[in-house]
């Protein structure tokens, strides 16, 4: 036993060494297994890390949205009535201008992320149009600009540019004294708006305001939003939200089929909603509105 106890504790004391039959490293059937998982499980995080960053760019859309809500209510209590047109005459003096000293102190409108792409030329010239947005890409107002010396006189004029933004306002809520004075539609006064939670105020588009009309188509393609005309509801039928990014919005639609995407929408009691393209005829834009049933091209 004695001899058997020793030959035991040297044996325990002796280090094990590397010889044969010793796997020293991974072999390649090893490697690419571990390859394998790895890529299964990136293929797995990535789209919920899209899904994540499509999330938030919403969220911030829907708060900017609601301080624009918040600005409109506040303007409205101040004044007693909506914001007047005065685009009719000539002068640059729409919504923005008007809720500035509401919504913030800066020249320009908060921007959607989705949509915060900027135009990449501006025509500043004179006589030259506002120019669209598209599902990423920001619309921009061109106006008059007149130039003074230092003694208070005119020396000259210029157009540009006086805003960019993601947004249009429900032209239909417009002050209508002017040139839009004798058209249907148009709420005339706060107090005339009855369904408050149906009636929008601001929504994702690619021009700064909408008329829209029940017999409007939506547009075929859901990136650049050009249907029927600018501000009808073909500007704001764009998919700038929804599972995919507003760049890969689809450029060829069967209309006749429920619309892919949504939009962030402002309505008239300041609460913000998500609405999916083909709910959008379901709203009251205008006093008198009638729900079609079904939508236009369906």
């Amino acid at each position: 036993m004695r001899g058997w106890s020793q030959a035991r504790r040297l044996d325990e004391s002796v280090e094990p060494f590397c010889g044969a039959g010793v796997k020293t490293a991974f072999t390649l059937v090893e490697l690419l297994v571990v390859i394998a998982v790895i890529a299964i499980l990136a293929a797995m995080l990535l789209p919920v890390l899209s899904g994540a960053k499509l999330q938030a760019q919403q969220t911030q859309c829907i708060n900017n949205l609601k301080q624009l809500a918040l600005a409109h209510g506040m303007y409205a209590d101040d004044f007693g009535k909506e914001i007047p047109n005065v685009e009719g005459y000539g002068s640059v003096n729409p919504w923005e201008s008007m809720l500035r000293p509401y919504y913030s102190g800066s020249q320009f409108l908060p921007l959607c992320p989705s949509a915060s792409k900027l135009p990449t030329v501006v025509s500043t010239a004179i006589g030259s149009s506002d120019e669209v947005g598209s599902a990423d890409t920001a619309w921009y107002m061109v106006g008059f600009v007149s130039i003074f010396d230092g003694t208070g006189l005119a020396t000259g004029s210029s157009y540009s540019v006086t805003n960019r933004g993601c947004y249009a306002f429900n032209g239909w809520l417009y002050d209508p004294w002017g040139f839009s004075g004798n058209l249907p539609g148009f709420f005339r006064k706060p107090s005339a708006v009855h369904l408050t939670s149906l009636t929008p105020v601001f929504t994702d588009s690619i021009t700064h305001d909408v008329l829209p009309d029940p017999s409007d188509l939506p547009a075929t393609n859901l990136y650049t939003g050009v249907g029927a005309g600018e501000e009808t509801m073909s500007s704001i039928t764009i998919a700038r939200h929804g599972s995919r990014p507003a760049s890969a919005a689809p450029t060829d639609v069967n209309i006749t089929r429920p619309l892919p995407g949504m939009i962030d929408v402002a309505l008239f009691d300041g609460h913000v909603e998500k609405s999916p393209l083909e709910n959008l005829w379901n709203y009251y834009w205008t006093a008198g509105w009638q729900v079609p049933s079904p939508r236009p091209g369906r």
